[in-house]
């Protein structure tokens, strides 16, 4: 006898359920109009959420209601708690009774849009045919999008022509005050404390010649920008090229007569602009390395991470030379507790470091190996890159070639499939540009291993040529050698990190104190 197998139930197919908020949003406290209220647009909004009742949708009981609130900006507080539920992924779809209860503002309403849709969210009007999962919905977007990007256009334009009349007439307008001054409802007050400041920063430069000299003296004197931070040459620099301190103002390159008071006379603000143009044109790198000094623009402070510069002190007809930090050198004596160090000796120990390394075979060795796993180590990364970019510029082609034949037969929504045409060679031109940038690093990288051996050669023939050498070509031999020299001035300890390979992992003590 057959027994009849029990029949399988077969699973209830449910709808996909979507989670509506209801905004809404009136200007005024109170309002008897029938349709502005927030009950009134409520209701209206419910009623048709129940009409999709079978697509699923189930309103949020949460009230999203902002009373008194104008729409020229998102700043409400129904509208920003809204908002965070949309980013916590708590909301399906927004639906509002009238578009414009979300913004009155084209560029807010345009950039909610994009957030909306970065987060997955449908947004509906219920009164407007306005649904940003429609065809018709998205074309909106895009047109709104397009009157966003001509709206900014247009402010700022106008923003720069205000800024430009403003400074015609002579007036400060927005934006923060030049040193010596304090700005108050767009014009320029003196500030005689910040003021005494720049007369006396003028008068030293003139009287010093020197920028990081008067950032010492100025930090000496206990003078502090505005900021609380120190005086160094670069906000010298600054004070001396503003223009503003000769009671004018600038726009591009025009210069205008301004309303505030001068706190530098023009004659004196002349002759710091001529000072300034004279020291920057004869300190080319040769002039400022007139000493030969083998290690400029190599030796860094291994406590401040800053460059150390060579100077010199002089007792009668001997010069004494050093290198100190630029801590030191630019802001004030005690900025680095860290004392010079003897520029010959230093020197001649770095010298001495790369010949010995010449001669160690294990060291080549090792100097060759580090060169080549640095070469290869970032290959397979760049080539998988280049297959997966290969891969999506495929995928966008094919996707353009389809769109292009849809365009054909879209009608109205033509514009929107053009829009993402555009955005398609977007995307390709970028993969492209990145395409090339990878040629370009799996180039280097073969130039660096190629430079690596480079490197090896030279150091096993530092020893013969280093003697043939003048003391230019010594260091540019340095530059090519080295990417940069640290001192350790508390355990007086030096280390050199060679170009190509990373840092050198041999003995670096100095058997001698060089500090002096």
């Amino acid at each position: 006898m057959k027994v009849k197998a029990p029949k399988r139930e077969q699973p209830e197919l449910t709808a996909p359920t979507f989670r509506v908020a209801l905004y809404t949003r009136q200007s005024v406290e109170r309002s008897d109009t029938e349709l502005t209220s927030c009950e009134a647009q409520r209701q209206a909004v419910e009623a048709y959420v129940r009409a999709q009742r079978g697509e699923g949708w189930i309103a949020l009981p949460d009230r999203y209601d902002d009373v008194g609130f104008s729409g020229k900006d998102i700043e409400r507080p129904a509208f920003q708690r809204l908002m965070r539920e949309v980013e916590e992924g708590r909301v399906d779809v927004i639906a509002v009774y009238r578009f414009d209860r979300l913004s009155r503002s084209l560029l807010d309403f345009a950039a909610l849009l994009q957030r909306f849709d970065r987060h997955g969210v449908r947004f509906i009007s219920t009164t407007q045919s306005f649904d940003t999962s429609t065809s018709s919905g998205r074309l909106m977007v895009n047109l709104l999008a397009t009157f966003a990007e001509f709206e900014r256009a247009q402010i700022a334009e106008r923003i720069r022509d205000k800024q430009e009349a403003t400074r015609r007439s002579g007036h400060w307008g927005a934006g923060g005050s030049p040193p010596g001054y304090r700005a108050v409802k767009g014009k320029l007050l003196v500030d005689e404390a910040q003021a005494a400041i720049v007369r006396e920063l003028f008068a030293r430069y003139l009287e010093l010649e020197s920028l990081s000299e008067v950032a010492i003296l100025l930090n000496r004197r206990g003078h502090r920008l505005r900021s609380g931070r120190e005086w160094e040459k670069r906000d010298v620099a600054r004070v001396l090229r503003c223009i503003a301190v000769t009671g004018r103002v600038t726009h591009g390159k025009e210069i205008f007569a301004g309303q505030h008071q001068a706190i530098v006379d023009q004659e004196c603000f002349e002759r710091a602009q001529k000072l300034l143009d004279s020291n920057r044109n004869r300190r080319g790198a040769e002039q400022r390395n007139k000493w030969g000094r083998l290690l400029r623009g190599l030796l860094h402070c291994a406590r401040c991470a800053r460059p150390m510069i060579h100077t010199y002190s002089q007792r009668g007809p001997v010069k004494r030379h050093y290198y100190r930090c630029a801590s030191r050198h630019e802001t004030r004596a005690d900025a680095c507790p860290l004392t010079s160090v003897s520029a010959p000796k230093i020197e001649a120990f770095v010298v001495d470091r790369l010949r010995e390394i010449g001669l160690d075979s294990r060291i080549l060795r090792a100097a060759k190996v580090a060169a080549d796993a640095q070469a290869k180590e970032r290959m397979p990364e760049l080539e998988a890159e280049r297959r997966r970019i290969g891969e999506e510029t495929r995928q966008l082609r094919a996707e353009r070639e389809k769109v292009l034949d849809a365009i054909v037969h879209a009608g109205p929504a033509a514009r929107a499939l053009g829009e993402r045409v555009g955005e398609i060679d977007q995307r390709l031109g970028q993969h492209e540009a990145r395409q090339q940038a990878i040629q370009g690093e799996l180039i280097a990288i073969e130039s660096e291993r190629v430079s690596g051996e480079e490197l090896v050669q030279a150091l096993a023939e530092f020893d013969r040529v280093w003697s043939g050498l003048v003391v230019r070509e010594r260091c540019r031999l340095l530059q090519l050698l080295l990417a940069k020299v640290s001192y350790h001035g508390e355990s007086g300890e030096v280390a050199l990190h060679l170009r190509s390979t990373g840092r050198f992992e041999g003995e670096e003590r100095v058997a001698a104190p060089l500090a002096e």
